[in-house]
This record gives C-alpha cells, structure tokens and sequence, in this order.
C-alpha cells in the first residue's frame, strides 16, 4: 500500500487552518473566513460552504435548537461528575499543583476532570446569547439570510427561549446524597462558577454559592481556597493546549501568566434583550426561569 501525499489529493485543502484570504494567516486562530464578501466565525462559515449555497436561519427554530444542544450538554456533564464522584475522587487530598495543562494531561486528571468539556459548554452559552443578538440586528437591517415574517422578533426569541429553558432540568446528587435539580438558567448563571477540578466535591463543581447548597460539602479550607483561587481559569473558554499550568495555590492566588482572566464573557440572554421587553414578558409572557436549586429528593 503507497500512501499518496497530500500535494495528490485531489479535494485536499488547507483552508480549514489559514482561512479563506491570501496572503494565508500564520496562526490558525487569526485565520479569516470571507464568504461572498462577508466576514463569519468559522463555524458559520463552514455551514456555508458545506450548504453549497447561501444557507437561511429560522431564528425561532435555531434558538430553540440551541437551548436544547445545551441541555443536552448539561446532562453529559452530569454524567460525567457522577463518574468522578463513584471514584471518590473527591474524598481524595487536594495535589499540591495542578497538571501541567489541565486540557491535556493523563492520569485521573485527564479521566475525571472537566476543563475542556466546561470550556465548551461556556462557549456554546455565549455563542448562544451572541447569536440571538445577531438575528435581531440581522431582523433590523432586513437580512436576506433571515427567514423571519414577524414584527417582534426580540419578542418571539425571548418567548421561545423561555420556553426552552423552563422545560430544561438537571439534577446532580450532592455529598449527603440528596438529589437537587436545577433549572437552565440557575445552570447559566452559574456556568463560570462550575468547577473543572474532581477533587473538589459536588456542590462546588455545580458552582453553588448559596451557603444552604454549600453546607452538604464536605471541603475544607484548602480546597475551598483552591476553588477561589481556580476563579480566572474558570473564567476563560479558550482551551490553551500549549500553556504550561502546573500552578501551586501561591501561585493561582498571585495570577500568573497563563492562569486565566480576570472577568468571565457575558451569557445572559434575557439581559441582552431590551428592558421594555423584560417588563412586557413580565406582565404575562414566557419569560427565562430565573430557579434556585431545591432538593427534589434524598438517597436512602
């Protein structure tokens, strides 16, 4: 078998690296997408080019669809701390560093943590608030790529994103085994405040904050001071594979190169829309649930 090299292929391309433009970028995270003209974020434009053809959002429809993509995310992720959990990683001393990339170590950092998962629901929730923004200033200007017939656009958005969030619920099982649930947006405005780290016990990967929550964990000092300390790599969503990271708590506490950021992006939704809105949903329509958690059962 002779493997044929990449100059022979004949639908081969590099474009997914350096972008649409010439001259070609040097780094591939500075690459610019240009489709007829307009500039896209690489996942819009690859949905472009794969369409063959200018593709038309239904913004009702992929807002829904969006709500729902990130429910699903947030049930995985469930799974995924449950699995932590069962290995009593969290019963385990707190490591006096952190891997040297926690994107990309081995071990049971790289089986039970969650930087990189977290990393991409975070994303994904600002992607979602950015892109309802963009279909009702695309609805403004009369983009033809909007197949939207209604007059209140922020209106239908936030109508149905509420409806979304409301029917959304994931449940995690705290340190004394009760159940809690939490609703879609108690989930996103604590998305920054999830802990990566499967040392820590479940309530602090949930990110509770309300001392109620946070009674049932069993963390003391120091990991309570790592999971502060752990705030500005919480906060951002790039995944920097080529960052060395083995910080110590001294080292997280005084910000280090390479330890993150010090403010997380915006992902409210409801916020991002007018405060007129707000006050007409209020009146009767579906607003976004704003739910604590509650305890909806206990573990024999």
């Amino acid at each position: 078998v002779v493997v044929a090299p990449d100059s022979e292929l004949p639908l081969r391309s590099d474009e997914q690296f350096f972008g649409t433009e010439m001259p070609r970028a040097t780094q591939w995270m500075g690459a610019p997408f240009v489709y007829k003209g307009e500039r896209l974020d690489y996942y819009d434009y690859v949905r472009q080019a794969v369409a063959k053809g200018d593709v038309v959002y239904d913004p009702v429809m992929e807002t829904r669809l969006m709500v729902r993509e990130l429910c699903d995310d947030l049930h995985y992720r469930a799974q995924s701390i449950d699995i932590a959990v069962k290995a009593g990683l969290n019963n385990r001393a707190q490591p006096s560093r952190l891997p040297d990339n926690i994107y990309g170590t081995s071990g049971d950092w790289e089986t039970y943590s969650t930087p990189s998962r977290d990393a991409r629901l975070k994303t994904s929730f600002v992607e979602l608030k950015d892109q309802i923004v963009r279909f009702v200033e695309m609805a403004k200007t009369g983009d033809d790529k909007l197949d939207y017939a209604g007059t209140d656009i922020a209106g239908d958005l936030a109508a149905v994103y509420g409806e979304e969030a409301a029917a959304c619920k994931v449940s995690y099982t705290a340190s004394n085994g009760e159940v809690r649930e939490l609703g879609f947006e108690e989930a996103r405005s604590r998305v920054f405040d999830f802990s990566f780290d499967p040392y820590h016990c479940p309530e602090l990967r949930w990110g509770a904050r309300d001392p109620a929550e946070l009674a049932t964990c069993p963390d003391g000092e120091t990991k309570r001071a790592w999971y502060d300390a752990q705030q500005r790599l919480r906060n951002q969503v790039e995944r920097t594979y080529d960052v060395r990271m083995g910080f110590t708590l001294g080292q997280l506490k005084a910000a280090a190169p390479g330890s993150g950021q010090d403010d997380a992006p915006e992902t409210d939704v409801m916020a991002a829309l007018s405060a007129p809105l707000r006050g007409t949903l209020a009146d009767g329509g579906p607003a976004a649930p704003d739910e604590p958690v509650r305890a909806v059962s206990t573990a024999p």
